[in-house]
C-alpha cells in the first residue's frame, strides 16, 4: 500500500511540472516557480532570495508564506537550519506537490489563506517571496503577519518593481497588483518596522535605438557582441549609491525589492 501511493503522488507529481512546463513554453506563461521547470532567471531570483534567508533561519520557528512548490521552504530548513519551518499556501496542488517532493525533518505544508493566516507572537521569522502582488488587499496579510512575529522576530518580503507608484493593471496576468520602489515601503511600514532595504536587480541593458544599431553593425561585420549576463545579484540599497538610480527601476533596472522588517 505504501509503494502504491508512492506511485500515486510521483505520477501527480510528474503531470503538475508537465502542466507548468507546457503553459511556460507554449504561451509564455508561469504563474509559479517550480524548480527545474522555469527559465533560468527566475530560477535564479528565486534560489538567491532564499539563500539570503537562510543565514537568519538557524534554530529558528520559520514560516514561509505563499511557499509554492515547497522548494524555498525546504532549503530554509535544511541549508538555513531551522528549528520548524512551516509552509502555507493557497493552492492545495502546491501543497500535495511540496509535501511529496520536498520532505525534511520538522518541515509541515499546510494550506491555508495568507491574508487570513495568523498564530500570534509565535514565529521568529516569516519570509513572504512573490506573494503580496497577488492579493486583493494587503492590509489584514500585513497586519497578522505582524502579529505572528515573535518579540524579535523578522519579517522578509520581496516584490517585483514597478516603473509606476501603483500599477493596477500589471503586464502579469497573475498580479492584481504592483508598487514602485517608496510606495511599496509606506504601505509596509504602516504595519512593520522597515530595517533594511534591499535590491535584486539584473544588469542594466543598454537597449536604446542607437545601442541597437550599433549592435547589429558589430554582428554584421562579424564583430563579437558580448553576452549581457540575466542573472541577478541581492545588495543593500543606498540612496547617495550610484549603482541605483531610482527613477529607473521597473525600467532599464529591472528586479526586486527586498525589505527586512521587524515587529511593530
Amino acid at each position: 500500500m505504501e509503494d502504491l501511493n508512492f506511485l500515486k503522488e510521483e505520477l501527480f507529481c510528474t503531470g503538475l511540472e508537465s502542466r507548468i512546463f507546457a503553459a511556460y513554453v507554449n504561451y509564455g506563461k508561469l504563474e509559479r516557480w517550480m524548480p527545474g521547470f522555469s527559465d533560468p532567471t527566475t530560477e535564479d531570483s528565486h534560489l538567491k532570495r532564499y539563500h539570503f534567508a537562510a543565514q537568519f533561519t538557524a534554530n529558528k520557528k520559520v514560516l514561509d508564506m505563499a511557499s509554492g512548490c515547497g522548494k524555498g521552504s525546504h532549503m530554509l530548513a535544511t541549508e538555513g537550519k531551522a528549528l520548524s519551518v512551516d509552509g502555507i499556501d493557497l493552492d492545495h496542488e502546491a501543497i500535495r506537490y511540496a509535501k511529496h517532493r520536498f520532505v525534511a525533518p520538522h518541515l509541515n505544508f499546510f494550506q491555508a489563506d495568507a491574508t487570513s493566516y495568523i498564530k500570534p507572537n509565535f514565529y521568529d521569522v516569516i519570509v513572504s517571496f512573490e506573494t503580496v502582488e497577488h492579493l486583493p488587499q494587503i492590509e489584514s496579510y500585513l497586519k497578522n503577519i505582524n502579529d505572528s512575529l515573535s518579540t524579535d522576530g523578522i519579517f522578509l518580503i520581496s516584490t517585483p518593481l514597478s516603473a509606476m507608484e501603483l500599477d493596477s493593471q500589471p503586464k502579469n496576468p497573475y498580479h492584481v497588483r504592483e508598487w514602485g520602489f517608496q510606495r511599496f515601503q509606506q504601505e509596509v511600514q504602516k504595519f512593520l518596522h522597515i530595517r533594511e532595504v534591499h535590491v535584486q536587480l539584473y544588469p542594466i541593458l543598454q537597449s536604446g535605438l542607437a545601442q541597437r544599431v550599433v549592435n547589429k553593425l558589430k554582428v554584421v561585420a562579424g564583430v563579437p557582441v558580448p553576452n549581457v549576463p540575466k542573472l541577478s545579484q541581492i545588495w543593500p540599497y543606498q540612496s547617495n549609491s550610484n549603482n541605483y538610480v531610482e527613477s529607473e527601476f521597473g525600467k532599464r533596472q529591472k528586479g526586486y525589492q527586498l525589505l527586512f522588517c521587524t515587529k511593530k
